[in-house]
């Protein structure tokens, strides 16, 4: 079975062979090099050394022979108190010595003045599978490795594949949840005319028993107070302020919800802290907001449209009641000209009959007038009427549609919190395991 799936056995699907690779390779490298070195040497390949040297930068050095004595080290910086013939420290073949210096180590043996050849016996740090080749996730086995750490090799690779994982899932969270809620802007009442009316001309007919008709004013329809608008809302945590740039205006068109620097935290509690525990409690802790958010906004929407009903059963009132005082005092004033008309035909004055006539007809055509202003304080208002419910449907369209985006929002957020709370589950499993075996490898 090759290590890969040996991984993937463990913690799911990686995705990445090259991570994998590079995650047992380092593990090895851990391994190697926190045991003793008497618990290696059983593990050791050879190989000869010049006397030009040996380059050990890939290797972790356990042992130094010439023709099958072993060598001690000395500091590189004594050398040559080995290779004077004069010194007591003179090199000998039953007592040879070696130091390292640049990466490389030489061996001194008898009247040597220079280095000579011997044997190094190492553990490779680039590990290798049985035929030789560098060790890749593909392979099943490995080579000059402690049998009893293999399992170990498995264990730490996934935990550090998995820790790799969980750094990469922030590249995947929302990073900022910028669709706007846009709010169209409330309709402005209209300008509504004052309906008055002037007395009728009469002249001479004022003077007679023909007095002057007259209308009451009417006070125009209040329609301009307490126009409903749609307020986006707020959500505040106990602990930490949602950060959210929602403003109250209703001609607004970019009311943002800004939770980028949220998500900021949950990738510095991975990268940084590596503290899975503190991410997933960060993302439970947006998910929560995210349905706070959406509940608080359905809610400011079923206070609008509350309102938004209120209002327009006040206008129709208010125009009713202004349509009916109105009518109310055009009819009381067509009855006195009908009866300014009546008197006047009675009177033997020609010429005050005709006044009559004359303030009669005035009357009317200021009647017609008063209709005309009254048929268009009626289309303003009928206009009015429409805009205010196509706003209402635009409001309840646009916050429906951001609350599908939040909700969604949330969705996701909580397959990431699941998906972490498992993985965090499984990496404190396998860390666990594999600090105890590390600690019965070096005791």
């Amino acid at each position: 079975m090759s290590y890969k799936t040996r991984v993937e056995d463990l913690i799911g699907s990686v995705g990445d062979d090259a991570l994998i690779t590079q995650a047992l390779q380092d593990t090895g490298n851990d391994i190697i090099n926190s045991m003793p070195d008497s618990k290696l040497l059983n593990y050791v390949k050879t190989v000869s050394i010049t006397s030009s040297g040996l380059d050990i930068s890939s290797k972790k050095l356990l042992a130094v022979d010439k023709s099958d004595i072993r060598a001690y080290q000395i500091p590189a910086f004594e050398k040559a108190k080995y290779t004077d013939s004069n010194s007591i420290y003179y090199g000998s073949d039953n007592n040879p010595v070696y130091y390292i210096e640049d990466e490389k180590v030489f061996v001194i043996g008898l009247g040597s003045n220079n280095e000579t050849s011997g044997t190094a016996h190492y553990i490779p740090l680039t590990l290798l599978n049985e035929s030789g080749a560098d060790l890749t996730n593909a392979h099943s086995s490995v080579s000059n490795f402690p049998q009893n750490a293999e399992y170990l090799l498995v264990i730490g690779s996934a935990v550090k594949c998995l820790q790799r994982l969980l750094a990469d899932k922030t590249a995947s969270l929302p990073s900022d949840v910028s669709d706007s809620l846009t709010i169209p802007a409330a309709p402005s009442p209209p300008s509504i005319s004052t309906v008055t009316y002037s007395t009728a001309s009469n002249a001479d007919a004022s003077a007679s028993s023909v007095g002057a008709i007259t209308v009451s004013t009417v006070s125009k329809a209040d329609i301009t107070g307490n126009a409903p608008t749609y307020t986006a809302p707020s959500v505040a945590g106990a602990t930490e302020e949602l950060t959210a740039t929602l403003t109250n205006d209703a001609t607004a068109d970019n009311n943002k919800l800004n939770f980028s620097d949220w998500f900021e935290v949950v990738g510095d509690f991975i990268q940084t802290e590596e503290d899975v525990e503190l991410a997933g409690s960060q993302l439970q802790k947006i998910s929560t907001y995210l349905n706070a958010y959406n509940q608080a906004m359905q809610n400011n929407l079923n206070v609008f449209n509350k309102e938004n009903a209120i209002y327009q059963a006040n206008i129709q009132a208010e125009l009713a009641k202004h349509n009916t005082d109105l009518q109310k005092e055009l009819t009381q004033a067509r009855l006195d000209a009908d009866d300014a008309k009546q008197e006047s035909a009675q009177a033997t004055d020609i010429d005050k009959f005709n006044k009559a006539q004359d303030q009669a007809l005035d009357l009317q055509n200021k009647s017609n007038t008063l209709q005309a202003l009254i048929q268009n304080n009626d289309d303003l208002i009928q206009k009015y009427n429409g805009e205010i419910q196509n706003y209402s449907a635009q409001v309840n369209k646009a916050v429906s549609e951001f609350g599908a985006k939040i909700q969604n929002y949330g969705s996701k957020i909580q397959k990431q919190v699941t998906d972490y709370q498992w993985k965090q589950g499984q990496l404190q499993q396998l860390q666990n395991q594999y600090n105890e075996g590390i600690k019965k490898l070096i005791t």
